[in-house]
């Protein structure tokens, strides 16, 4: 798998500016992966508020499209691969001691192949200058997201 850097990535979210956001792009991305997609609605993501579901959706579409220009034969990522991902990555997180965010993630950067993408993710959940993200839906924002990076660029 190739790696996903940061010029893709920044290039990607220009092009889907949350301001002009269009969903016809997520629904084009949710029909190529339909786990995911159910994944993104499931229950375990009540807990967020509409706008943190919304700001998901958002991220994982350029996570998604970033992967995609790396890697454009990305298979399909089934609902067992992202369950069991998503539980090996409650563990890391559920390990540390840790009480801050950004040291509590500390131990996800070790040797991680997607470290651009991983940061991404990180700057995020931590920069958000419009208020979107909650403290409590920071981690389960972050675990979401990590899993899809992992489930879209493990190769099968």
């Amino acid at each position: 798998m190739k790696f996903v850097d940061e010029n893709i990535i920044d290039t990607v979210a220009s092009d889907l500016d949350i301001n002009q956001y269009n969903p016809e792009e997520e629904k084009v991305f949710l029909e190529h992966q339909p786990a995911i997609a159910a994944y993104l609605i499931s229950n375990g993501f009540s807990l967020l508020t509409k706008a943190e579901q919304d700001y998901l959706a958002f991220l994982a579409l350029i996570i998604y499209k970033s992967v995609m220009v790396a890697n454009p034969d990305v298979a399909v990522v089934s609902e067992k691969q992202l369950g069991d991902t998503e539980e090996e990555n409650w563990s890391i997180l559920n390990a540390s001691t840790e009480r801050r965010f950004h040291k509590r993630i500390d131990p996800f950067f070790e040797d991680y192949d997607q470290e651009d993408l991983l940061a991404f993710v990180e700057d995020a959940l931590g920069d958000d200058e419009e208020g979107i993200v909650t403290r409590e839906g920071k981690e389960l924002l972050f675990i979401a997201l990590k899993t899809l990076i992992d489930c879209l660029t493990t190769p099968k």
